[in-house]
């Protein structure tokens, strides 16, 4: 919402400006692999090689991820998978390289410049209509974050230009944001996240946000459920600090 430059590669997506703040973010694409946790060998090779060119080579902690609106603060880092979570706390003076799995719905990333720590969240829309996105941010503010110091980053993920929904879906999010056109519903779960922190005190100018839809992106970079239905597979944005 700021006029964000990004950095596009064959196989990643990255935001250069988040390294001054002493954070690396990037999205692998279709041509980093099938990132998800259920391919087995083959996903856990695509997800070490892009941790170790993209992520600090740090370790590799994520979610196996159920919709929900579960964050795991991390105190350890023994476990490299969380149960039941989708999304994780990293504090300041844990090394980690924190990662979420998406194929449309938005991996959300909320940091603390200051205390330099952060929560990355993944927020389809149940996650947004359970409130994940608040969720979040008042957990950091819960540990000292100020709202000056807060920089929040939303992922590629579907537009409203293609999250065609039916009438029925009015009743999860009676107040939208929705587009009608031609008769055809279209839901905006980016607008809904965004709405969610602007209302909550997020300045406008704090909000860093993709421009790609996952879906109709002209150069299918992503992996796409809405598109390739069963066959898509998996996009994974990851957060690491850079260690000084």
């Amino acid at each position: 919402m700021n006029g964000t430059v990004w950095e596009v590669l064959p196989d990643a997506i990255l935001l250069p400006g988040l390294r001054s703040d002493g954070f690396v973010f990037a999205v692998s694409t279709v041509a980093a692999g099938d990132m998800h946790i259920a391919t087995g060998d083959s996903g856990r090779a695509a997800r070490e090689s892009f941790v170790r060119t993209y992520g600090m080579g740090l370790p590799l902690v994520c979610g196996n991820q159920i919709h929900g609106n579960r964050i795991e603060i991390l105190t350890e880092t023994k476990r490299a998978i969380f149960e039941g979570t989708d999304g994780c706390l990293v504090p300041q003076g844990v090394s980690v390289a924190a990662g979420v799995f998406t194929a449309d719905c938005l991996a959300i990333c909320l940091l603390d410049r200051r205390r330099r720590e952060f929560v990355l969240v993944h927020s389809g829309w149940r996650g947004t209509q359970a409130g994940l996105p608040l969720k979040a941010l008042r957990l950091l503010e819960s540990r000292g974050t100020r709202m000056a110091d807060l920089r929040v980053v939303f992922a590629p993920s579907i537009q409203p230009c293609c999250y065609e929904v039916g009438p029925e879906f009015r009743e999860h999010f009676p107040d939208g944001p929705f587009r009608e056109q031609h008769g055809q519903l279209f839901f905006d779960n980016q607008g809904a996240a965004a709405g969610m922190l602007l209302s909550a005190g997020v300045p406008v100018s704090q909000i860093d946000v993709s421009p790609w839809c996952t879906v109709c992106d002209s150069e299918r970079r992503f992996w796409s459920w809405r598109r390739q239905g069963q066959t898509a597979g998996r996009m994974m944005t990851i957060v690491a600090p850079i260690e000084t």
